[in-house]
């Protein structure tokens, strides 16, 4: 199901009473994830309305997890990538102290649009010549497979972690573990 403008929680929610008068989306706004509705209540991410037992909300949750990682996966796979392997490759190097695949709310402002990096990578000092590594996974690094705005926005990227870390931080596209390694070895 896709929520928009004029999506009627009313009639999509099978006729909850709760929802009757004016839940009709009237504005979505992603800088801070909020919804509007004609009746001029605001729901952020994350808010509940309406009845809702602390069981129903945790399926929800649950539920909505497992679709974005689905659709996570089905992005990727047109990539090349599984993203699965590349993680199993992460826990299975001892030269890492962690790691995060970066959430959708991390990006990066671009004059081209918001761009967000895949994952946030820390090798334990003295192991690598760079400890601190900001990673976009990509099944090829051929630049032309990339859309000229994605390509801009790596770009941006690079330049972004330059100027905030002094390359402390180095970013760069990777296609697997290893190429990964052969970044942070430079």
């Amino acid at each position: 199901m896709t929520v928009g403008i004029g999506f009627n929680l009313y009639d999509n929610s099978n006729g909850m009473e709760e929802y009757k008068d004016g839940f009709v989306v009237k504005f979505i706004d992603g800088r801070d994830n909020h919804i509007e509705f004609l009746n001029g209540i605001k729901i952020y991410a994350g808010d509940v309305i309406g009845r809702i037992s602390e069981e129903q909300l945790r399926r929800i949750q649950i539920r909505e997890t497992i679709l974005s990682h689905i659709e996570r996966e089905r992005q990727l796979f047109h990539k090349g990538i599984n993203e699965r392997d590349f993680l199993s490759e992460l826990d299975a190097n001892s030269d890492i102290a962690v790691y995060v695949k970066l959430p959708d709310s991390f990006y990066i402002s671009t004059p081209v649009g918001h761009y967000n990096p895949d994952w946030a990578i820390a090798f334990y000092e003295g192991t690598v010549k760079h400890i601190y590594f900001v990673a976009e996974t990509k099944g090829s690094m051929r630049s032309m497979q990339l859309r000229l705005i994605e390509e801009s926005k790596i770009h941006c990227a690079r330049e972004h972690f330059k100027a905030i870390s002094g390359n402390n931080v180095i970013y760069d596209v990777v296609d697997s573990y290893k190429s990964l390694l052969e970044k942070v070895m430079k």
